[in-house]
């Protein structure tokens, strides 16, 4: 029985790098990139443009597309570096690492509460409302089955001819 543990510990390493390569993925995505920039932005990070070959050559091996820290004299320092969109890090402190946090928090929740609303919605139009959404009739032959009112037509199912 040993030989379980083993093959679950196997399978992990195998699964892990692949959610970690699907997840920088998203995260590199030009509309992702603009998404958190523009959050990075209002919350008050400060925009460091690669301009110089000095300072490309300061962030050539950052790994692009997270949001990292490091401990400095005046605290903890937050970063971000994407290569692609703007060329550039966005850096911030503690104050504004918890504003952006608390943006996507506020983002997270609204997306769920739209999400659940919209299902309540249809879940109570269809309880309410079940007259106002009847079932389709079903068609046979191109004439919906049942008597026929009308006038003296020919070929039409549920009138005989008198």
């Amino acid at each position: 029985m040993p030989q379980k543990p083993l093959i679950v510990a196997i399978l992990l390493a195998l699964i892990a790098p692949g959610c970690s390569l699907y997840h920088h993925y998203e995260a590199s995505r030009p509309e992702a990139v603009q998404k958190t920039e523009a959050m990075l932005s209002d919350a008050g990070f400060t925009t460091i443009k690669l301009d110089t070959s000095d300072k490309v050559g300061l962030v050539e091996n950052l790994p692009p597309y997270e949001i990292r820290s490091y401990a400095a004299q005046s605290g903890k320092v937050y970063w971000y570096y994407d290569p692609d969109v703007c060329a550039c890090v966005y850096e911030g402190h503690q104050n504004e690492f918890d504003r952006y946090q608390m943006a996507m928090r506020q983002e997270n929740d609204t997306a769920q509460y739209a999400a659940e609303s919209a299902d309540q919605e249809v879940a109570s139009l269809n309880a309410l409302n079940g007259g106002f959404f009847p079932p389709p009739l079903i068609w046979i032959g191109g004439f919906a089955p049942g008597p026929y009112i009308g006038g003296g037509g020919r070929g039409h199912v549920g009138h005989p001819r008198r």
